[in-house]
């Protein structure tokens, strides 16, 4: 934390929201529909993307989904996937247990991403439920946040970005070498062995770490966010 920051709960500076389910025994809610709808285990994404379902106009109207902006920042709230964070890119509708923070004309979408991201444990260890953990959208809008100006933001994103890039590379470079068969590594001579043979031994290669779970850097929208951003 800078001294100087202004810090302030999210819900006073952004807008958020939840989505919802039509129900499933209407096939007229989902068959042929067109408008994407995502759960909670998409928002592990990162950047998301894509959506692997999709429903009617009709069942988007007579439910609790709408539909989220592009660049909305997505937080998982249910389940195993509790605390996870993403950043929509293309405009589409989720499910109840997926928490929707709108662009504002506070944050550069990246820079809240990351945000929040860094707060995942926070936020988990505020959940409730044994089994489940359930973190609540009040618990997401009582979040403080540091209200910095928007170059300052992008900097940051910047920086955050080419750190994420430089993991990538050598999480890729370490696949790689896993691929490669270890080498043969000579041993001691066993002096006592009455044929002096010389051992060898194969050195196993590395369990993969924590590098597994590293999210790609998510990439800084160029356009002007002045433009795109919403009060």
């Amino acid at each position: 934390m800078k001294y100087g920051w202004q810090w302030k709960p999210l819900g006073e500076v952004c807008s958020t929201g939840s989505g919802g389910t039509p129900l499933k025994e209407k096939k007229e809610y989902y068959e042929g529909g067109t408008i994407p709808w995502l759960m909670s285990g998409e928002v592990s994404q990162g950047e998301v993307r894509e959506a692997t379902r999709f429903i009617t106009q009709k069942g988007l109207d007579n439910s609790a989904a709408k539909i989220f902006p592009q660049d909305t920042v997505l937080v998982a709230m249910y389940g195993a996937t509790a605390g996870q964070v993403g950043i929509l890119r293309f405009e589409a509708a989720t499910n109840q247990a997926v928490c929707g923070i709108l662009p504002s004309k506070y944050f550069v979408p990246e820079f809240l991403f990351y945000l929040l991201l860094s707060k995942k444990e926070e936020l988990v260890a505020q959940a409730t439920g044994n089994a489940q953990p359930n973190i609540s959208q009040i618990k997401i809008k009582n979040t403080s946040v540091p209200i910095l100006p928007l170059p300052e933001q992008q900097r940051i994103v910047g920086i955050l970005d080419e750190a994420l890039e430089g993991i990538a590379t050598a999480k890729a470079n370490a696949e790689k070498n896993l691929q490669t068969p270890a080498p043969c590594l000579k041993a001691t001579s066993n002096p006592s062995s009455p044929d002096d043979r010389t051992k060898y031994s194969c050195r196993n290669s590395p369990a993969k770490s924590q590098m597994e779970t590293t999210r790609r850097p998510i990439r800084l929208q160029r356009e002007s966010h002045s433009s795109r951003f919403q009060t």
